[in-house]
């Protein structure tokens, strides 16, 4: 009985995972579409850039701000603005 050679191993192509130039540009776009991505930073229109502030409250002094604001029929950011406008033109908190 002869011995016989094994055969030779096939070769199986590696996958690689490197992005095609298509999809990189892709990803890139959806995330320059983001709120907060290069897209997202830009002012559109002549609406203005806001920033957003914390700030803490007494619970009683809110209940009673709001109940103020109810009245008006605007929101609380919108009270809270217009308050902050009106001292700034005036120059004066009080």
């Amino acid at each position: 009985m002869a011995l016989a050679k094994l055969p030779k191993k096939q070769e199986i192509p590696k996958e690689t995972n490197k992005p095609t130039a298509a999809s990189e540009r892709a990803v890139d776009a959806f995330i320059n579409r983001a709120p907060d991505g290069v897209e997202g930073k830009k002012i559109r229109g002549n609406r203005k850039k806001s920033v957003l502030i914390t700030i803490t409250l007494d619970p009683e002094l809110l209940s009673e701000f709001d109940a103020l604001v109810e009245d008006t029929g605007i929101s609380r950011a919108s009270a809270i603005k217009a308050l902050l406008r009106k001292a700034v033109k005036n120059g004066s908190l009080l």
